[in-house]
């Protein structure tokens, strides 16, 4: 226990949106007027320099999908699902049909590239690697070795739950009932599964259509076989070629490429590319130095062209931000003592980690008692946790010095099964963040109308979810034609956001010169635009929201 407390006290002193110019009317060098996709025109001359065209997160956060033509080769940078993010006045069903149309497309061309690059493992930024693969595409995705483990957990989940037509098949005899009395059963797509084929033909049940709609008519849950999605996941990692931060590697003839350490989240990187004597630079996500898991990224290196995130537009955090840890621990613990349920409701990657090495320091501070139960019970959670505390035992993915030293100590210890009951004083972590699915989603209407919950938010909340609404301060919140009365009180966090505010990128921008052309991807139009007037306010007269679908020539 001494042993314990000590590090208690190291782990204290070393801690210590979603917040443009529309594109298409900025006339300049690096712009041109032309709109048909990359693919579609002829090959560039050595001397026309790079062509670069952003198929998703220009003028949004999600899609992350970047082309890059040069006299080399062509290459991608990320390969992203979109999200339902947008215009939030719009409606929020409608903007998830949107971004699931647009997620089932891939730009014209796209399997014909040199090869695909990796930022990181979220699946705004990898998850339509498996449509690339299915749709025919033959060459290699390079990525980091830390970002290649986390692909297996997240692109197994993406691969399950989306919800792309299929024909599903399941065992009669099998149908269950949820923690929440909803029936549920395993389903199945592969004919070669072999769960699947162990299915009597007098007790198959065959469905087809998309998940949710079959869900809504049988009034049944799908859990998607897990043994039929590593079938779907395996050729797609066969493509897969890891790189170690700051090794230079040719990944097509005269196309040299160097991942740097992003700080993102583990294994996240920005992509500096050199070819032709020319130097582009993407930064994918980048984080910031208030993590208490890793360090932030170092300042970019200089390049003729780079493509940056705008995620917080032109917000800058105040100072006293880095107290917020602090207060989050004090007011669980508070929430405990009134023998709450202490609900947090967070992302399976990264975020949920974060949550867990609070609560632990909180524990072995004294503030919350050892014998509080914390309740996790998403798988892929889970398994990511389960990673990052093996990467710890291996002294890797560049987490802070100070982790490595006790890494079965780092995170709170959790049960990974609901409690048939759900009662305080405990915890419960659950994903998805927003409440928008799995377990937050389907609890809500179990748990918000309990005055003895708290709900802590700690991420980003769409204003449709159910998270935003709360966030918003709503007594009622809707969920797909349900109401839910709130008798929960509700905390808002936003220290454990893991992206560079524009005081943070003013920084990484310190080797560029003040005409280096800056293009703001990753946020929506408001904060690509403001970002661009704070940074043209600060010396860099060349930033600019980047153009939605539009090729930008550097170069030339």
């Amino acid at each position: 226990m001494r042993h314990l407390l000590a590090l208690a006290l190291g782990l204290l002193l070393c801690s210590a949106f979603l917040a443009c110019r529309n594109g298409t009317e900025q006339q300049d060098t690096y712009h041109t007027a032309a709109s048909r996709s990359l693919s579609s025109q002829p090959a560039l001359r050595p001397s026309q320099g790079f062509e670069v065209i952003s198929h998703g997160a220009a003028g949004r956060v999600s899609g992350s999908l970047h082309e890059v033509r040069t006299p080399a080769g062509t290459l991608l940078v990320d390969c992203g699902l979109f999200y339902p993010d947008g215009d939030p006045g719009k409606d929020f069903e409608a903007r998830q049909a949107e971004a699931q149309r647009l997620s089932e497309t891939l730009p014209p061309g796209a399997t014909q590239v040199d090869a695909v690059l990796l930022t990181h493992a979220h699946l705004d930024h990898v998850g339509r690697l498996p449509l690339l693969i299915r749709s025919g595409y033959q060459g290699k995705v390079y990525c980091t070795p830390v970002t290649a483990r986390l692909l297996r957990l997240m692109l197994l989940s993406q691969i399950r739950y989306d919800d792309m037509p299929r024909t599903w098949v399941f065992s009669q005899n099998s149908i269950e009932k949820n923690h929440d009395g909803r029936r549920h059963v395993t389903a199945h797509w592969r004919s070669d599964c072999k769960w699947r084929q162990r299915i009597k033909d007098h007790n198959a049940r065959t469905h087809s259509g998309r998940r949710t709609d079959i869900e809504r008519k049988l009034g049944l849950d799908l859990a998607p076989c897990n043994a039929c999605g590593g079938l779907d996941l395996e050729p797609v990692l066969a493509h897969v070629v890891e790189l170690p931060y700051d090794y230079p590697f040719q990944v097509a003839p005269d196309i040299e490429v160097t991942f740097l350490d992003a700080g993102h989240i583990p294994g996240s990187a920005s992509i500096l590319i050199e070819t032709g004597g020319l130097r582009l630079f993407f930064s994918g996500d980048v984080g910031n130095d208030l993590s208490q898991l890793q360090p932030g990224p170092k300042p970019f290196p200089t390049a003729d062209a780079l493509w940056i995130e705008s995620t917080y537009g032109a917000t800058v955090r105040p100072p006293e931000v880095t107290n917020e840890f602090q207060r989050f621990q004090r007011t669980v613990a508070d929430a405990l003592k009134s023998r709450k349920v202490v609900w947090i409701p967070a992302f399976a990657l990264d975020r949920t980690q974060k949550v867990l090495y609070n609560i632990q320091l909180a524990r072995l501070q004294g503030l919350i008692p050892m014998d509080v139960q914390v309740f996790c019970p998403s798988p892929l959670a889970a398994e990511i946790t389960d990673l990052y505390v093996e990467l710890l035992h291996n002294g890797t993915a560049g987490f802070r010095t100070h982790l490595y030293e006790h890494p079965e100590a780092v995170f709170a210890p959790h049960e990974r099964q609901l409690p048939k009951l759900i009662e305080g004083p405990s915890i419960l972590i659950t994903t998805s963040g927003m409440m928008d699915a799995a377990f937050s989603e389907s609890l809500a209407s179990q748990l918000l109308p309990r005055s003895d919950v708290s709900v802590f938010l700690v991420g980003y909340q769409d204003p449709g979810t159910i998270g935003g609404q709360l966030r918003a301060g709503n007594r009622q919140v809707t969920w797909e034609g349900t109401r839910i009365d709130v008798a929960a009180t509700v905390h808002t966090f936003g220290v454990f956001s893991a992206h560079a505010d524009a005081a943070d990128l003013l920084r990484l921008l310190g080797n560029q010169s003040p005409h280096t052309p800056l293009f703001l991807v990753h946020g929506d139009s408001s904060a690509s635009n403001a970002l661009a007037d704070y940074l043209q306010k600060n010396g860099f007269l060349d930033a600019l929201p980047m153009p939605s679908q539009q090729p930008v020539r550097i170069g030339q």
